[in-house]
């Protein structure tokens, strides 16, 4: 009996800080939206109303990661296949930042994915409240042997 009162404590102490904690309207910057996240200086949207675009559009942007990417020697040799996983930010002005492997396959096929990602033109920004913004894009980079 007495451990149920002492938790029972414990939840109404954490629920009566939880409603009095109200977010300072003033200070709204250091608040994060939902559905952003702080990179550096600049919030980086994960969801967005218009989202960014490669040019001419998500089937284009796959036609130009197969065109540019060669099969390192080493990796095909080995019979080594499969994604690497690849995210980045498109920025406000459109160009790609903040390339980097999430789940990387071999070094040398990790490495020609980042390269192909990096020749990327530069794409039309994401939009929200009619503002161009930066948004979060993660992508499968596939090496799969003939």
């Amino acid at each position: 009996m007495k451990k149920i009162l002492i938790i029972f404590v414990v939840l109404f102490a954490i629920n009566a800080r939880a409603q009095t904690n109200t977010p300072d309207t003033n200070h709204r910057e250091s608040i994060p939206e939902i559905g952003a996240l702080k990179d550096s200086d600049t919030i980086v949207r994960i969801s967005v109303e218009r989202n960014a675009e490669f040019p001419g559009g998500t089937d284009r942007f796959f036609s130009f990661i197969r065109k540019n990417l060669t099969y390192p020697s080493e990796s095909h040799d080995k019979g080594i296949q499969g994604d690497v996983i690849v995210s980045f930010t498109v920025s406000p002005d459109g160009s790609l930042t903040n390339i980097a492997i999430k789940q990387g396959l071999a070094p040398d096929l990790d490495a020609e994915a980042l390269k192909v990602v990096r020749l990327s033109p530069k794409w039309t920004p994401a939009m929200q409240n009619n503002k161009k913004v930066a948004v979060k894009f993660t992508v499968p980079v596939t090496f799969k042997l003939n």
